[in-house]
């Protein structure tokens, strides 16, 4: 059930109708409503995969009880390497078995030449399990760490898991921002409403014009490299760049609107990452659910910045090829996080010591313009299906060919569009303007974004961070 869908226009239609119809004092039955909509949204595209989902949760609540219960550190310490075991457990097996078997085939191979191949790993990946996974480990660690009560609820913690709205891409809340929410009772008032919708329009937009716009000419060129000149090249490159912030961020600006519409506060996703000066601040900018739970629970973990200079570039390093890999098993997301990880240690050691001082406009223009191009080079990695493709695709950009494909004018235009819609978001979020709008301007625009959606949305393709 995907959120750019009919089938889940009709879905959200009636489970708001239901939550509402609700009296506001049966708040627990409110919660078993969204409980069971948010099992049977997941269980849309897989229903077994409802049993991992329930046992993730079922462990995780377990083991915050028992912590809260135990007497010692050891114990304690124990239940929090269970959590991580089961957790990291079920993701590994599902979503990097048949990596990790490959790889020891190839090395088995290298020695021994006769050593046959390994049984096809054809086990399909749960849709969110790496986000959902995140999601509920953070409580553990979080209530190993002192720094999250437990929670008695198991209907609170199961609704915390499971909740619809950013249950399959995000953003991953964490614990101390969603239970305290629970135990509220939640109010909606018509100005919340309002916002609310116009973020979900937005998200819309992002998504099926921009996005899947973009989309189409990307995969054509990076599927035959071969058949495209330099600009065009250069178009898909940057085109993927934006096709993938309007996807990802699109979705986290529907979830984020879904959550309003029922009360619920989830936090800010992205804040216009392309603006970024340096690769530190495009980190603070995109994903920013996932860069903060990296830095919290690994980076930190694993030292941080305590342990001296080299450590730290250390740290760093193994933080981002973790946080590369944990997008997907495949060597071109764990190259992908490891130019940002040395990005980022090399920047660090080049503004170590150094006073922060404000940079003059045209001097953070230029800053800008080379982030977006580290990025952008670093995207090609994550986009490439192998090393090869990606290897053309940077033979193309540094051969300049004149082979100019007529497909590329819609996309230009797209790409375009893109780049104003970016920069319209700063420095007020745009859909704080679009609310100060008259109500005559907001229902034509609403209307625009609908009939806009219905005729992109027979191209519509899944949103990219299903598959991570």
């Amino acid at each position: 059930m995907l959120f750019n869908s009919l089938e889940f226009a009709v879905f959200i239609v009636l489970l708001l109708g239901l939550y509402f119809s609700i009296p506001a004092p049966y708040d627990r039955v409110r919660k078993l409503l969204l409980l069971f909509a948010s099992y049977l949204f997941y269980g849309s595209w897989n229903p077994y995969f409802t049993l991992l989902l329930l046992g993730s949760t079922l462990l995780d609540f377990n083991v915050g009880l028992r912590m809260a219960a135990a007497r010692s550190l050891s114990r304690r310490r124990a239940l929090l390497l269970i959590s991580l075991a089961g957790n990291l457990g079920v993701l590994g097996f599902f979503k990097y078995g048949g990596f990790f078997a490959d790889q020891a085939y190839a090395i088995a191979g290298f020695f021994s030449p006769g050593v046959s191949a390994p049984p096809s790993w054809d086990i399909l990946l749960p849709v969110g399990i790496s986000f959902y996974t995140f999601q509920t480990l953070s409580y553990s660690i979080d209530v190993y760490r002192g720094e999250q009560k437990v929670c008695p609820s198991f209907l609170d913690f199961a609704l915390f898991v499971s909740f619809f709205p950013q249950l399959v891409a995000g953003p991953i809340v964490r614990s101390r921002e969603f239970l305290p929410q629970l135990e509220e009772r939640r109010v909606v008032l018509p100005n919340a409403v309002e916002l609310a919708l116009v973020r979900i329009a937005i998200g819309l937009f992002k998504k099926v014009v921009l996005a899947d716009t973009l989309g189409a000419y990307v995969d054509v060129v990076f599927d035959y490299p071969k058949s495209f000149g330099t600009l065009n090249i250069l178009l898909a490159v940057y085109g993927y760049a934006y096709q993938i912030y309007f996807d990802f961020s699109g979705y986290s600006d529907i979830a984020i609107g879904l959550a309003a519409l029922f009360g619920f506060h989830i936090p800010e996703n992205f804040d216009r990452p392309y603006l970024s000066a340096n690769p530190r601040e495009f980190w603070q900018r995109w994903h920013i659910s996932l860069s903060s739970w990296l830095r919290d629970y690994l980076y930190i973990s694993l030292g941080g910045n305590r342990l001296g200079g080299v450590r730290t570039y250390f740290n760093l390093a193994v933080t981002m090829l973790l946080g590369g890999l944990w997008h997907g098993a495949s060597w071109n997301f764990v190259v992908w996080g490891a130019i940002h990880g040395l990005w980022l240690a090399l920047h660090r050691l080049l503004t170590r010591g150094r006073a922060v001082s404000e940079d003059s406009r045209a001097r953070r223009i230029v800053k800008q313009f080379l982030t977006f191009q580290m990025v952008c080079f670093a995207w090609v990695f994550f986009r490439a299906p192998d090393f090869g493709t990606a290897a053309e695709i940077f033979r193309r950009l540094f051969v300049w060919q004149i082979n100019i494909h007529s497909s590329a004018e819609i996309a230009l235009v797209c790409l375009l569009a893109s780049v104003a819609f970016h920069l319209a978001e700063a420095p007020l979020p745009l859909r704080e303007r679009v609310g100060r709008l008259p109500p005559v301007v907001q229902g034509v625009g609403y209307a625009a974004v609908v009939v806009l959606v219905f005729l992109f949305s027979s191209g519509s393709a899944r949103f990219i961070y299903f598959q991570f």
